[in-house]
């Protein structure tokens, strides 16, 4: 049984068939220990999971494993990769004010590496119709002016 006072199983416990893939056990020093996969017990997300990491290593043959590893990581989320924040963005702080709310639409990521690690970048579309484009670039001008830019 686990212990009252921490939540430890003994180890005769430990090898119980019961308590052998529960990821509630601790080692002696206390840290949580996880538990192997259950190859028994495969899901149909697991195997779509699967499939599609079997996919992507098909797509890229001859790429190094640390590189594929780093990509699937990140995929994944295992890792979490910072994105550039719009809000900082000469972008919108020169936009912001304009009349029409012409802050564009995240389609996508790409990734740069800086000095501080990789990041991600937002890829942003907008539509806008002519007339508004003219309007919007006298504005960009003008704060560019005002903001001794260029």
């Amino acid at each position: 049984m686990a212990d009252e006072k921490d939540g430890r199983l003994d180890p005769e416990e430990a090898i119980k068939e019961e308590n052998r893939f529960s990821f509630n056990l601790k080692d002696v020093t206390g840290k949580t220990l996880e538990g192997v996969y259950d190859y028994g017990n495969v899901t149909k997300r697991d195997r779509q999971v699967v499939s599609e990491v079997i996919s992507f290593l098909q797509q890229r043959p001859g790429v190094p494993v640390s590189m594929l590893e780093t990509e699937l990581k990140q995929k994944f989320k295992i890792v979490d990769i910072p994105e550039q924040d719009i809000k900082k963005s000469l972008w919108y702080q020169i936009t912001k004010d304009f009349p029409r709310d012409i802050k564009g639409h995240v389609q996508g990521h790409k990734q740069i590496q800086t000095e501080n690690g990789p990041l991600r970048v937002p890829h942003l579309a907008f539509s806008c119709d002519l007339d508004e484009l003219d309007k919007l670039i006298n504005h960009i001008l003008k704060k560019a002016k005002d903001m001794n830019i260029g």
